[in-house]
């Protein structure tokens, strides 16, 4: 950990994690939970090392709030998908109708293993809510390139990708929270590609995300950068007609943005609810700070 509190070093204990997973191979470990245990890309492949070659079936793991990174997912998702008897790789309990991973450090690669998860449906056939609250799915890029926030939205997309794909076909949930998810512009077109198919998918948070290339300044609390990128916006606008609701609270939204959202709700007609009801109308300038008293929407 750093000084901060926060994984630093993923893997440093790799040797002694290997002589572990060796140790599990012979036994009658039917279930195993390394979550939060600093697991990186190795690590990862230990734990499918682990299960590929076990002794007993191993048919429940987690590897939750690991930073396993696309190659630890890959992995993982392999010897998943090779052995239908694992039920689970992020700790999922059978039978719930809601997953919530708020704020439990879900990187690129645990979006890419739930996105294999959804797709396979063994314990989320009957999930209708999926929370993802607070987590990184597209990485994250440190403003002042020290390690830490504050966080610029990520380039990484394979698993938000993915898990829009595994969104799109599924026929059970409803509600997806991906509020303060250090989503960007670019992040929006996979989401409306998935939209315009998605066959259950209703209610849609994306509170707190920058969406038109807004930048939250800490110093002065406000959003800076507003509306310097609609490419992916304006996609995303032109499928909402396909959602009940959808909430856009605290996503730097100023007057071009504003502008495209109301020809979507004016086109969606009354099915179509956007929370919350306002949305701020931020002057050209692009500083929400530059206007006193304007609602933070």
């Amino acid at each position: 950990l750093n000084r901060h509190g926060r994984l630093k070093t993923p893997d440093a204990h790799i040797e002694g994690f290997r002589r572990l997973c060796e140790a599990l191979k012979p036994s009658q470990v039917t279930e195993v939970d390394f979550s939060g245990c600093g697991l990186g890309p190795l690590g990862a492949g230990c734990v499918a090392d682990y299960v590929r070659n076990a002794i007993a079936v191993v048919a429940r793991i987690s590897v939750l709030s690991n930073p396993i990174g696309v190659e630890g997912a890959a992995a993982l998702i392999e010897v998943y998908e090779k052995n239908p008897q694992i039920r689970t790789l992020l700790g999922i309990e059978e039978g719930v109708t809601e997953v919530n991973f708020s704020e439990k450090n879900v990187d690129v690669g645990q979006t890419m293993v739930l996105a294999a998860e959804l797709r396979a449906g063994m314990v989320t056939a009957v999930i209708n809510s999926l929370v993802l609250k607070g987590n990184f799915p597209c990485g994250r890029i440190s403003k002042d390139n020290d390690g830490q926030a504050p966080w610029l939205p990520g380039k990484e997309f394979q698993g938000w990708t993915a898990m829009c794909s595994a969104l799109a076909i599924s026929t059970t949930i409803t509600h997806v929270d991906v509020s303060e998810c250090i989503l960007g512009p670019e992040a929006l077109t996979p989401l409306a590609d998935a939209i315009k198919v998605m066959a259950a998918v209703k209610v849609i948070n994306l509170s707190g995300c920058g969406l038109t290339g807004a930048t939250w300044d800490d110093d002065y609390e406000c959003w800076d950068n507003i509306d310097s990128d609609m490419t992916g916006f304006v996609a995303f606008c032109g499928v909402l007609g396909k959602l009940e609701e959808i909430n856009l609270g605290n996503c730097g939204l100023g007057p071009s943005s504003a502008a495209e959202l109301a020809k979507a709700v004016s086109n969606a007609g009354a099915g179509l609810q956007v929370r919350p009801t306002c949305v701020a109308n931020f002057p050209p300038g692009g500083h929400s700070g530059d206007w006193d008293g304007v609602p933070a929407c």
